[in-house]
């Protein structure tokens, strides 16, 4: 039976192509994690309410079991939140083909930032990826007794047993530029 009622909206564009050193320059915070849950999606506006008027974004909430930090100071050192602009809603659906997308149980290296955007809400604690699906690095296969990470653009990709030297390297290297 089909839903004719039901509403997708796809949301794609174009972004500027990040390396790793942008990405670390761009993060307030680089965590190694696992996804632990995946919450219920929700409107992000006042009451969590579709209404007139405003934005009406949907967005999905997913919650990070931190395994290590690599820079910053995350607001929960054993789990944080990452926000991802898209999610179900009754009978309306958000895609966003650039947000990155999560799996309970996946193993990632997440390059955040805090929210600052309009649309953002700045009350609550969350996070989002730096260069959308840029900043997600996820577990892709384990080789040689390491780990190697991929992005969602398939052009990075870290290795767990050099990540956070090659973090420190980066970090070491902006500051002299400042």
């Amino acid at each position: 039976m089909f839903n004719y009622l039901s509403r997708i909206t796809i949301v794609s564009g174009e972004i500027p192509i990040m390396g790793e050193r942008e990405l670390v320059d761009e993060a307030s915070v680089i965590v190694y994690g696992k996804v632990v849950e995946i919450y219920k999606s929700k409107w992000a506006n006042p009451n969590f309410e579709k209404g007139e008027h405003i934005a009406n974004k949907i967005y999905t909430d997913v919650l990070i079991e931190v395994k290590k930090i690599y820079k910053g100071e995350p607001y929960d050192k054993k789990e944080i939140i990452v926000r991802a602009g898209y999610g179900k809603v009754g009978n309306e659906e958000v895609f966003a083909a650039d947000e990155p997308t999560f799996k309970v149980g996946e193993e990632m290296i997440l390059f955040l930032r805090d929210p600052y955007s309009l649309a953002d809400d700045t009350s609550e604690s969350y996070y989002k990826t730096v260069g959308l699906l840029q900043g997600q690095f996820k577990l892709k296969e384990e080789k040689n007794n390491d780990k190697i990470f991929e992005n969602g653009t398939k052009k990075n990709t870290l290795k767990l047993s050099s990540v956070e030297n090659d973090i420190k390297e980066i970090i070491k290297d902006l500051e002299k530029r400042d």
